[in-house]
């Protein structure tokens, strides 16, 4: 009986510097870390990801960003197009890669919406965001009238009129030079929605989102956290046919003042 007893503690004594072994080494892990996929190098916006481009690594189960890969979903990413720049041992998430439904198609391009044809937009815009552009519905030399419809000719026709006399009425519309009779102040027709491909500065660099430390962001945050910009939006670059972008130029070029209202949609990756 006495032996038995020391065998036995001999016993517990080993399965619990076992346990804690075990605990060290693997327990610890497997309870608390999660192993996920990550780039192995830095992998540049527009690449097309080879297995080669990734690797597994474990992290914290709270430092799992939101949709981001396990492992065992390789295959998934390879032969996915990137969006966006990632750095080398940064977790790979779903909005790192181009939405296949969202890629340009074949008669599809990229064309600008100088600044001088912007008349509204929010400061919010960011590349990725869809827009509907509207006509809108005056100009410097008062001609504005008709039917809300687009000719072609670059004649804007609607049965709101517009005049030159500085009165203001009851029913909320307001009479001026360089203002027009409506309900819906300058909301006129709809020329389409677009993608925005970039949101430019004055200088040609993009317009990025900046945390209160000074740090630019690649990818925008959600909408109404969009409270600081590093640069003032000059103009934008929109995902459209040629046929979709003649009409907007028929309309907005011949106009002596700016004609169109940017307004935001959302955004389509």
């Amino acid at each position: 009986m006495k032996y038995l007893r020391l065998y036995a503690g001999i016993l517990l004594l080993i399965l619990a510097v076992s346990g804690l072994i075990f605990w060290e080494t693997t327990g610890r892990d497997r309870v608390m870390m999660d192993e996920v996929i990550a780039a192995s190098r830095d992998i540049r916006a527009g690449s097309v990801v080879a297995a080669d481009m990734l690797q597994l690594v474990r992290v914290p189960k709270d430092s799992r960003i939101e949709n981001g890969f396990p492992a065992g979903e390789e295959s998934k990413l390879i032969g996915k197009k990137t969006a966006s720049p990632i750095a080398g041992n940064q977790q790979i998430s779903s909005v790192n890669f181009v939405d296949e439904d969202e890629e340009m198609k074949a008669d599809e391009a990229f064309f600008v919406i100088p600044a001088e044809w912007i008349a509204m937009r929010t400061s919010a815009l960011r590349r990725g965001d869809t827009v509907e552009i509207y006509t809108c519905g005056y100009e410097s030399s008062g001609a504005y009238e008709g039917d809300e419809t687009y000719d072609g000719s670059g004649a804007y026709e609607s049965d709101e009129t517009y005049e030159g006399e500085e009165t203001y009425e009851d029913n909320g519309t307001y009479e001026n030079s360089g203002a027009y009779e409506s309900d819906e102040a300058c909301e006129g027709m709809s020329l389409g929605r677009y993608r925005l491909a970039f949101v430019k500065n004055a200088e040609e660099g993009e317009v990025r989102d900046m945390l209160p430390s000074g740090e630019l962001l690649y990818e925008p945050e959600e909408t109404f956290a969009r409270t600081d910009a590093d640069s003032v939006i000059d103009h934008v670059e929109i995902i459209a046919t040629k046929s979709d972008y003649a009409r907007i130029r028929e309309y907005a070029a011949v106009r002596e003042t700016p004609s169109l209202l940017l307004v935001q949609r959302g955004r389509t990756q």
